[in-house]
Order: structure tokens, then C-alpha cells, then sequence
């Protein structure tokens, strides 16, 4: 298998380390042997002498506590320190029996099994606690719920796992609420912080490791750590075994061999002051290797914002959706070679036939055969713990690994996915390795499906109670900008229901806009001639005539987004004129201020419908007659969160024009899959609860109730009041989108911070680009569109060809629809749509970019226009 990974076409040009890099080997200086000659030329070689003090007082000072006892290992540590809370909390325990027997333990699950063991060794019962994935260690909702069903328990035990502390100031409250003890597997995290405080320093008893590979080894040996003298010397007194102070060898209590040697002291106290580079190094590494994954499905260990780890293993654990076939037994892993798909066995196994060290994640506990008996405490779903098992490895985080060796480790995990970097060294080599930049992906996160699992299971998939809050999240959005409003509260739901409706797609929430607006036949609207085609075909449903208007040269003079040319807009306002289609093209919000000068300087045309022969050209009659104006209908697909200054006040997209449609299709900046929503202003003397019912007719058959209305009791009958369509949105598309509310605000930062380097090249090479902030508008930052000037369509599109053989997919955002077969493909009437496209390229703008993948792009580009 070895040679097979090297000669695989995949690895071409990468070869074998000339000696192996190891996971984590130790790092000697020097001053090791100096505290170790000392011992011997002393003869301190027992497990007493300067070195053992030393080692003590070091660890004491380090982590704040007042006494540490030195012993042979961080498992030893670990059962005195269990030891010590069983003894205090139940009593001496009898020879043959444990002080924790008959009694549960709370412990991380997601560990090494040194953890729990010492549990078992006192005759405890470890009751195994998930971990959540902010930090990977215990998660204190768990453990709240663990306190519920077994409300006796008193010892908690956690460990800090690879490095990076739990989220402890949680579990410490937990603890002395329920009147818990703590113990504190510190064993991987000696230097680690939380909240400025050593881990070490939080449990009621704490142990650290200085087994060989630890970030200060002593090849072996551990440390006790507590803030009382006299528990500091029971541990001493069991760790020798339990010698009794009297003139021969008196035993009253069971006892250990469980000391420290003082040359192996001597050993950690050369490596004491080296502490604070190794966590240096370490996190080098970690920071050399998530730079070198960006733009690979990959995701290293997370470092929360309250913690400074000491990043002892760097670990990645594999993105779903890029995961191939593996299935591990107890034994053995076996897993199916797909095309830019991988997983932690086949990485494990290519880094190996390379001479590369690294290992899996630890099993969790759960999954042991020694103890999937006991209880597990885990979330709805997947095993958080098991999930990070299945997807994750632990990479060489060796800080003797060279950045050249590293940067090899980096290619050799890259290329499991086929996802090679722009340049690889091998020696003096380059080699030139082409990425793959998606156009626009959509961004979904574990918290979108774990809500779209929620919903599967809630027995709503239709029209249900997550669609309806969606509806009131974003009307809430809409009026304020803020995405964390409690939209389930009695007042809320009052509030922000009725405001918005969620459809199927932007299409149709346009044409329903449009028809209960009462546009039909005879009925002109005005799109312009630079648009999707959904702007112009929402109209034709409806019967009505679309009459083009072309855009400003050069799109408008600040944002250079292709706005209408509104004087041409106002004298193509005619008395058949019931409906002007904005455009809020790539997030920009058009000038609204202006549109609303010209529909009302144009009132006198108008002639609203008369037509009450059905409940909707009677709603349509009444809305044309409150207007009393030409209808503004905001084509917003791509500028949910966008906002504008009119007369004064920040207004955002939906609160803007009379009617407004969003699109959350995959491509969208905010998506539901498919899907999309209307929104309106209050109109007077128009009830929005109305307009909203005639929303709900018009998506569902006319039917006047929908699934989750016909599913109160006794209300099953219902009533089809006209033979319309079926656009509604289903609560699993609702589920997406209310978690992506939740991000929206990220997600739009992270936008806005691409479009800044995109400024920067594109300032550079003196090309036109969209500008999505001005004094007075705010833009939703959904397209990059860039304009290269003196160029027509031919060299336009090798552009784009050369773009994409680097592996850059780029775009047109658009040719214009007159140019389309289905309108009539005539461009000659809109000159200015023309010129803007025939010169256009949008590049790739969404939140699965990192920094690199960006870097990448703005180097491509360069290269392909300068070539």
C-alpha cells in the first residue's frame, strides 16, 4: 500500500521523507542533562532530591495552586486525585474495595482511557459525557442533563483535550451547584489557558502529564495538583506506599509505588524553562497548517475565543460532504479511494507510506469495548464525540518538523482531495498546481443540518411552524437589521406576523406580487433591459406587456452598478403603466429617492383597475386605488440585508419599495436551497393580515388553509376560493433558512472582507468594479462584477477560459434580455446594456472562500490579464 500512495498519480512529484517526521517526539536541549548529571553525581536517584522539589514548586507556581506532589506518571496523578474525592466525599473505603464503589462518576467521553480508568480502579462507574464542538471537551448542557437524571452524583471528571481547555468557568458552576467535585485532567494541556488562568489551576484536585510526548516531557512522570497541605501530603504518603510514620514499616492504609525518581525530575526540570517556546512552536505549526488547508474541505481543531491553548497536536477532521467510504471495526479500518474525497484512514495511510507520523483522533469511550456498557449522556442525533472520531486525525505537530517538511505534510494531505496549492516546492523545484475555485456555493453549516434533521423528525416537512417563524424573522430583519429578535414571544409574533411571506422561489414571489398588485392584461410593466430573465418573465405570467428600459452607460456613476437610465425611465411611463420592476442588482440598492420622484410626478396617468369580480381583483382594485401611483416592485433577489438612506432613515430591502421579492436560491448570499419571499409596505386602508391571506391562496390551489391550519382538531374541511398556483415553502426549506439567519450577519462581514482585497486588485490593475458601500447605501455584497475596459466580447470570454483553466470559475451577470431568443434577440434599442456586458466578468464571491482561495483568484486574474 505504501509504494502504491507514491506512486499514485495523485502524489506526482512529492517524494518520501529522507527520515521520518514524527506526531510528537521529544524536544531536549541540553540542560536535561546537566539536572540529571547533578542527580547522580548526589546520588538523589530515588524519589527524593532537588530535582523532584524543583519540579514541585515549578508546577505549584505555574498553574497557581499551592501544593503539587510529584509522581511516576499523569495516570498515578489521576487516581490519587480520584482516590482523594472518593475518600472525601464517601468515606475510607475498606481493603478490596474502592472508595467510589456503588457510586457513578461523571467523565469526559471524548479521551484517552488514563481519563476514566482510575474511575474503575476505585470501583466507580464512569457515566460518559459528549463533547460539543466549540471546544471538543465535555459540553455543560450535557452535563447539566446528566445532573437531572442522576442528581446523587458528586465527582466530575474532565480532561482538556490535544490542548485546548474545556469551557470551564460553565462546569465549575455546574459543579458547586450540585455540590460536585472536580478533578482536572490536565495531562495534554500543561501552559493552556482559560480566561487568563492556567488549566491545572480549576479542578478541586488537578494532574499534569509529562509522558514523552507531552509539550514538557520526562520521558514519563506526572503531577498533583491542590490548594491543601494536607490532602498535598495524604497523596504523598499513598504514592509511598502508605508508610506510616514509625520506627519500622508500618501500614494502616493501601498504598502505591507511585513516586517520582529524581532523575527523571532532573530530566523535566531542564525542560521547565522551555515551556513557554515549545507553546510557540506548536503554535506555529498549527497556524503554518491552517493556512496551508485554506480552500481544502478541511477544518483543524477549534481554538475558543476565552482559551490560549498550548496547540500540542494540531488535528483536521475531514467536511462531510468530502468524507469517502470508511468503515472501521474494532480492529481495522478499510475505506473506498474516491475522486476528491478522502478520509482520516486513507490520510493516515498516505502520510505513512511518505514517512510521515500521525494517529486518530482518540476513540471515545463510549465506543470502547471495556466500557460501552456504561451510560452515555449525548445530544439529539450523532455522537458529537463519535462524529470528531470518524472525521478527524491528528497531524505531525513535532516542533523539530521543519516549515519545508510541514509544507510537504501540507501537500501530501491537500492532494487526498485532489486540492493542490498554486506552488509547490519539492527541493528546488516548483511545481505550478492549479486550485479549484467554485462560482458560488452555497454555505451550509452543522447547524443547518442539524435543524433540517430537526425537522424531519418534528413530523412538519411541509408548511408548518418553522416556515411561519422564518416569515416573522425576516419581517423583523427587515424592519430592524437585527437578526436575534425573539420572534416567539406573544408581543413578536403579533408584531411580525403578516409581513412576510415565504415561497418556493423569487420567480414566484415576484409574480405574486405582481398579481395581487391586479397587473394582468393590457397592463404594461417596465423592467430593465439588464436583468435575469425572472425579472421580465414574472410580468408575461401575468398577461401584462414588459417594456424594456436600458441602463446608464456605464451603470451609475458611484456604485457602477448597471441602474435603469431614469430619465428614459420616465418617459416610458405611460397610462397603461401599472408596475415599475427595480432591480437591486449584486446586493446594490438602486436609488429609490429618484424612482418615487418620477412614479409621482406621473400620478395623473394612472389609472387604477376596476375589476370586483373576484376576491383578488378586488384586493388588486383597492391596492392600485390606495397607491394611487405606479407600483415600485423591487426585484431584490440578491440584496436581503441591504439597506439605503431615504429622506434620512436606514431603510432596508423589503421596507424600500411597495412590494418587494428576495430570492434564496443555492447561489444566494442567504439560502433555503430553493426558495424565496414577499414583503410589502402597510398600505393605507389595506389590512396586511388581507394581503397576506391572498398570499397563502394564491401559493396553495386557492385553498384556504394550509396543512398546519387543517391539522388543528376539527379542522379538517377547507374551501378552494380561486384555481391558482403551488408555490409555497416547506418547513425543511424554512429550517435551512432559519439557521442561516442566525449566521447572516458573519456571512455578509465575510463577504465584505473579500470585496475589500478584490478593491485593492482590481484598484491596481485600473479595472471598474462594483462599489458596495457609499455614504447613503449599504450593499448585501452578493456579486463581484468587474468591467475591463477597451475589450469586447472575444477577448472577453478567453479571459474567462484562461481563468478557468487555473481553476477559477468566473461568470456574466448578464446578457441583457433583449439580446434572448425569447425577447425578441434585438439588443439594438438598449446600446448602454450592451456596452456593460459585452466587457463583463463577475468573479467568485461567497463565504467558502478563505483568505488564500481569494489570494489565488487576485493572482490568477493578474496573471491572465497581464499574460
Amino acid at each position: 500500500m505504501a509504494n502504491d500512495f507514491v506512486k499514485d498519480e495523485r502524489f506526482k512529484g512529492i517524494e518520501p521523507f529522507e527520515s521520518t517526521v514524527w506526531l510528537s517526539s521529544p524536544t531536549m536541549h541540553g540542560d536535561e542533562l546537566k539536572w540529571v548529571e547533578e542527580a547522580l553525581r548526589l546520588n538523589q536517584v530515588t524519589t527524593a532530591g532537588d530535582n523532584v522539589e524543583y519540579v514541585e514548586a515549578a508546577c505549584a507556581r505555574m498553574t497557581g495552586r499551592k501544593y503539587a506532589v510529584a509522581l511516576s506518571s499523569g495516570t498515578t496523578a489521576l487516581h490519587m486525585a480520584i482516590r482523594l474525592a472518593g475518600e472525601k466525599l464517601y468515606g475510607r473505603a475498606k481493603i478490596g474495595h474502592g472508595t467510589l464503589e456503588g457510586k457513578k462518576v461523571f467523565c469526559s467521553d471524548l479521551t484517552f482511557d488514563a481519563t476514566i480508568n482510575p474511575v474503575a480502579y476505585e470501583c466507580g462507574e464512569a457515566v460518559l459525557i459528549d463533547s460539543e464542538y466549540e471546544t471538543w471537551n465535555m459540553d455543560p448542557d450535557l452535563l447539566e442533563t446528566a445532573f437531572e437524571m442522576y442528581p446523587d452524583v458528586k465527582l466530575i471528571v474532565i480532561a482538556h483535550l490535544f490542548g485546548i481547555p474545556g469551557k470551564l468557568d460553565r462546569i465549575r458552576k455546574i459543579a458547586d451547584r450540585h455540590g460536585a467535585l472536580i478533578v482536572e485532567d490536565s495531562a495534554e494541556s500543561f501552559g493552556a489557558t482559560f480566561d487568563g488562568k492556567q488549566t491545572g489551576g480549576f479542578g478541586d484536585f488537578s494532574i499534569l502529564s509529562f509522558n514523552g510526548n507531552k509539550i514538557i516531557t520526562g520521558s514519563s512522570g506526572g503531577v498533583f495538583l491542590t490548594d491543601s497541605c494536607e490532602d498535598a501530603e495524604k497523596v504523598r504518603k499513598w504514592s509511598t506506599q502508605s508508610k506510616e510514620d514509625a520506627p519500622w514499616y508500618q501500614h494502616e492504609e493501601l498504598g502505591y509505588n507511585y513516586r517520582m525518581s529524581n532523575i527523571i525530575a532532573g530530566v523535566i526540570r531542564g525542560q521547565m524553562s522551555y515551556l513557554d517556546e515549545h507553546i510557540e512552536q506548536k503554535k506555529a505549526i498549527y497556524e503554518r497548517y491552517q493556512k496551508g488547508f485554506e480552500g481544502c474541505p478541511f477544518a483543524l481543531n477549534p481554538i475558543p475565543a476565552s482559551a490560549r491553548p498550548n496547540y500540542w497536536f494540531t488535528c483536521l477532521t475531514v467536511n462531510k460532504d468530502a468524507m469517502c467510504h470508511q468503515t472501521r471495526t474494532d480492529r481495522v479500518a478499510s475505506y473506498t479511494t474516491e475522486h476528491g474525497k478522502t478520509c482520516p484512514s486513507e490520510i493516515l495511510d498516505v502520510l505513512k507510506a511518505f514517512g510521515a507520523e500521525g494517529r486518530p483522533i482518540w476513540k471515545p469511550m463510549h465506543m470502547q469495548p471495556i466500557y460501552k456498557d456504561h451510560p452515555f449522556i449525548k445530544g439529539d442525533g450523532v455522537s458529537v464525540g463519535e462524529d470528531i472520531f470518524e472525521r478527524g486525525l491528528c497531524l505531525p505537530s513535532d516542533n523539530k518538523m521543519t516549515s519545508e517538511q510541514q509544507d510537504r505534510v501540507i501537500e501530501i494531505v491537500r492532494r487526498c482531495v485532489n486540492c493542490q496549492s498554486d506552488e509547490h516546492y519539492q527541493g528546488d523545484n516548483k511545481i505550478n498546481c492549479k486550485r479549484t475555485i467554485s462560482f458560488s456555493p452555497p454555505d451550509i453549516s452543522e447547524l443547518e443540518i442539524n435543524e433540517v434533521r430537526s425537522a424531519l423528525g418534528s413530523g412538519w416537512i411541509t408548511t408548518g411552524p418553522r416556515t411561519k417563524l422564518l416569515e416573522r424573522r425576516l419581517a423583523a430583519y427587515i424592519e430592524t437589521g437585527r437578526t436575534d429578535i425573539n420572534c416567539e414571544t406573544e408581543e413578536n409574533i403579533k408584531k411580525y406576523s403578516n409581513r412576510v411571506v415565504c415561497l418556493n422561489s423569487a420567480t414566484a414571489a415576484e409574480e405574486l406580487n405582481l398579481r395581487i398588485l391586479g397587473v394582468g392584461p393590457g397592463d404594461e410593466v417596465i423592467v430593465p433591459a439588464y436583468t435575469y430573465t425572472a425579472t421580465a418573465s414574472a410580468a408575461i405570467h401575468c398577461g401584462a406587456t414588459v417594456k424594456f428600459v436600458d441602463i446608464q452607460k456605464d451603470g451609475d456613476p458611484v456604485t457602477h452598478m448597471p441602474e435603469m437610465d431614469y430619465d428614459v425611465l420616465e418617459d416610458a411611463i405611460t397610462e397603461k403603466t401599472k408596475a415599475i420592476v427595480t432591480v437591486d442588482l449584486g446586493g446594490i440598492v438602486c436609488d429609490y429617492d429618484r424612482i418615487f420622484k418620477i412614479v409621482n410626478r406621473k400620478k395623473s396617468l394612472f389609472k387604477p383597475l376596476e375589476d370586483h369580480s373576484n376576491s383578488l381583483f378586488d384586493l388588486g382594485s383597492r391596492i392600485q386605488k390606495a397607491i394611487g401611483r405606479v407600483a415600485v416592485v423591487a426585484d431584490s433577489a440578491h440584496s436581503l440585508g441591504a439597506s439605503r438612506m431615504i429622506e434620512g432613515e436606514r431603510k432596508y430591502c423589503g421596507a424600500i419599495a411597495d412590494f418587494t421579492d428576495f430570492s434564496f436560491h443555492a447561489v444566494k448570499n442567504f439560502t433555503t436551497a430553493e426558495g424565496g419571499a414577499s414583503t410589502w409596505k402597510h398600505i393605507e386602508g389595506v389590512e396586511d393580515s388581507e394581503i397576506y391571506k391572498m398570499y397563502q391562496l394564491l401559493s396553495l390551489h386557492g385553498q384556504d388553509k394550509d396543512a398546519f391550519a387543517k391539522a388543528q382538531i376539527g379542522a379538517w374541511e377547507y374551501d378552494i376560493v380561486g384555481p391558482w398556483y403551488k408555490c409555497n415553502m416547506t418547513d425543511i426549506m424554512a429550517a435551512i433558512g432559519l439557521r442561516q439567519l442566525d449566521r447572516y450577519k458573519g456571512l455578509l462581514e465575510r463577504r465584505s472582507a473579500i470585496i475589500k482585497k478584490y478593491d485593492e486588485v482590481c484598484d491596481e490593475l485600473g479595472i471598474s468594479h462594483l462599489v458596495h458601500h457609499t455614504e447613503c447605501m449599504d450593499s448585501s455584497n452578493h456579486l463581484y462584477l468587474i468591467r475591463i475596459s477597451d475589450i469586447g466580447e472575444d477577448r472577453r470570454n478567453k479571459i474567462i477560459t484562461g481563468m478557468a483553466e487555473q481553476g477559477v470559475s468566473v461568470n456574466v451577470h448578464y446578457k441583457p434580455l433583449p439580446m434572448m431568443t425569447a425577447y425578441g434577440r434585438d439588443c439594438s434599442a438598449y446600446p448602454s446594456a450592451y456596452h456593460y456586458y459585452r466587457n463583463l466578468i463577475s468573479l467568485p464571491l461567497h463565504t467558502l472562500l478563505s483568505d488564500d482561495d481569494v489570494d489565488y483568484v487576485c493572482r490568477t486574474l493578474k496573471r491572465v490579464l497581464l499574460g
